[in-house]
């Protein structure tokens, strides 16, 4: 599984909070049939309209920016955009063979601290994954044998799966995106 927080994302969100950007961030949260990035792909966007990393192709992620300037500009902490693609029409939208995929996006000024924290553990090259509640865009890091956040130590069992198999993804029946 390729790590969603990658040195190239976590360079570029760093060089642009230096230069007083404000800064959206695009992750992949789920997938049915076919879909050009797996689950836990990124893309950054700044309020100028830059980006890097990838969500999809073609006119999802022209959306994707389209809605991250959105936020950006109207101070939203986050949202949560479906794509559903025909076959038919698959080549348009940039989703080759068809499928869905549900992207959500966040505002990267509202989660400083918890982003800050991820990029000194993957410096440090820590074993960790971060739980993000979709509805209010909340986030926090999860290390094994450490205490969780009350809010969610109802789904230890859940976050424990994804972690010790590196999987991405939301945990059944609720709105809780693990990214390893």
């Amino acid at each position: 599984m390729k790590n969603s927080f990658d040195k190239k994302i976590l360079k570029e969100i760093n060089n642009w909070l230096k230069a007083n950007q404000k800064i959206a961030i695009a992750t992949v949260i789920q997938t049915w049939g076919s879909s050009p990035q797996p689950v836990g792909s990124r893309m950054i966007i700044n309020e100028d309209g830059n980006f890097s990393g990838s969500v999809s192709g073609g006119c999802v992620e022209s959306a994707v920016v389209s809605q991250c300037l959105e936020i950006i500009k109207k101070n939203k902490p986050s949202k949560k955009i479906n794509f559903k693609i025909s076959d038919e029409n698959a080549w348009e939208v940039g989703l080759a063979c068809g499928g869905e995929i549900t992207i959500f996006l966040a505002s990267i000024l509202m989660e400083l601290k918890i982003l800050q924290e991820i990029i000194k553990k993957r410096e440090s090259k820590s074993e960790f994954a971060v739980i993000t509640n979709l509805d209010n865009g909340k986030s926090k890091i999860f290390e094994v044998n450490k205490p969780i956040d009350k809010n969610f130590e109802k789904y230890i069992d859940e976050i424990n799966y994804f972690y010790k198999n590196k999987k991405n993804g939301i945990i059944k029946n609720t709105n809780i995106f693990v990214e390893t």
